[in-house]
């Protein structure tokens, strides 16, 4: 990936969309890191909060 090329090329305080262009849930992102990690990561299920977006997709390319 490129945000990790970048990383060990030594650029610490640049910012690092990690899009992939299609949405995932948290619940997806926990049970993928669990998998890549072989341990489980701690989580609750909450009742939405005000605010709380339904869909958020990052984009797949810097803006600036």
């Amino acid at each position: 990936m490129v945000a990790l090329e970048a990383l060990e090329q030594g650029s610490p305080t640049a910012a690092y969309n990690l899009g992939s262009g299609r949405g995932y849930s948290v619940l997806e992102v926990i049970k993928a890191a669990e998998k890549v990690m072989g341990k489980k990561v701690p989580y609750r299920i909450s009742p939405w909060r005000l605010g709380d977006q339904a869909v958020l997709v990052a984009a797949l390319r810097k803006p600036w």
